[in-house]
């Protein structure tokens, strides 16, 4: 489902997905941003990188824009990375992930609830509530 949807920057609105893939600039370690390609596909995992990145579990990433630069940390749900995706029918619907590399986990808000993708959700909402 996920995967038939744009991708777009919660700032400036520019479409974020490249085919299969969403483009990032990440930040990790030395501070300098690099892109980062993650797939649009929920359940495939990994990241792709022009760059010598080397990211291990536990690892956070801070994401970032591709275009206006700007920071995508969620302040509607700290800790996580929100972008949105359009639709058809709705204008756009936002789209939280974790930064935390290895916690599988995205999920979409629609009207107000949570729809999950990923099998560490409960796991990692109840780390987020403490």
């Amino acid at each position: 489902m996920l995967a038939n949807f744009d991708y777009h920057c919660p700032h400036c609105q520019v479409q974020l997905n490249k085919e299969s893939q969403i483009e990032f600039l990440v930040a990790y370690k030395d501070h300098q941003k690099s892109q980062l390609l993650l797939s649009k596909q929920p359940g495939v995992y990994g990241y792709k990188s022009d760059h010598n990145l080397v990211i291990e579990n536990g690892d956070k990433v801070d994401f970032f824009c591709p275009s206006c630069e700007s920071p995508l940390d969620s302040k509607k749900r700290p800790g996580f990375v929100q972008i949105q995706i359009w639709t058809q029918d709705s204008p756009y619907l936002d789209l939280f992930f974790s930064p935390i590399c290895g916690e599988r986990l995205t999920y979409v808000e629609m009207e107000g609830e949570l729809m999950r993708f990923g099998s560490d959700f409960f796991s990692i909402m109840k780390n987020r509530a403490s």
